[in-house]
């Protein structure tokens, strides 16, 4: 009886599958670098207004702030 079997070299796509996971990492760890600067300005710029400019042009008070900058990460 004869068997036949198909074995197929893996070693080249497993380190492409590892040098793709090791880019896709990196690239979200800037992004998330970048996004936490921009939420950092955005809180600052927040802070930087009045009451009655915040009430006006967001619709929230000081207290509210984090809340609304963080709000696409804290709302389903």
């Amino acid at each position: 009886m004869a068997y036949i079997s198909d074995t197929t070299n893996t070693f080249g796509s497993t380190i492409a599958d590892a040098w793709t996971a090791v880019t896709s990492a990196i690239g979200t760890f800037f992004a998330d670098i970048h996004n936490a600067g921009a939420r950092s300005e955005a809180i600052k710029e927040l802070q930087a207004m009045d009451d009655a400019t915040l009430q006006a042009k967001h619709g929230i008070t000081r207290s509210q702030i984090i809340g609304y900058v963080f709000r696409d990460k804290l709302l389903p």
